[in-house]
């Protein structure tokens, strides 16, 4: 597959390193994590999900040790879980975009149904993503 225009190769990696930034941003400054990105993905071995998911508590605390990463070990932890959850998706549906595109309409139940799947996802931080993944829906073929 060739890589998406973010140098991603698959929407689950995509989708997990915009999941992450905003799990990260709730109650900090984007600036912040702005600024600390790169470490971000150092530490979570570039998003890669197949990579992520199988991370476990001795990779949580080596992450909570990386300088830059912001040291909040429940955010870290729902991460990991994210990456969980994602690689469930693209099991059972082949690309998180079809997925997204089988929840309900409304944005009131996708957002719902984002707060469910995820972890550290509250309602403000699930409609920021849900309006990013609406636009993104409408610009990606099927699959992917």
């Amino acid at each position: 597959m060739a890589p998406l225009s973010n140098g991603f190769s698959n929407d689950v990696d995509c989708v997990f390193s915009d999941l992450t930034r905003a799990v990260f941003s709730a109650g900090f400054n984007p600036n912040t994590i702005d600024r600390r990105w790169p470490a971000f993905i150092e530490a979570f071995a570039s998003f890669r999900v197949e990579r992520v998911a199988t991370f476990d508590n001795d990779d949580v605390e080596s992450i909570l040790q990386h300088s830059g990463v912001v040291k909040n070990r429940t955010k870290v932890v729902a991460t990991l879980a994210n990456a969980r959850a994602l690689k469930d998706i693209a099991e059972e549906f082949g690309s998180f975009f079809c997925y997204y595109a089988q929840l309900p309409g409304d944005r009131f139940s996708r957002q719902a149904a984002i707060m469910s799947r995820f972890k550290g996802v509250g309602a403000a931080t699930a409609q920021k993503l849900c309006v990013m993944w609406d636009c993104e829906i409408h610009t990606k073929p099927a699959g992917g």
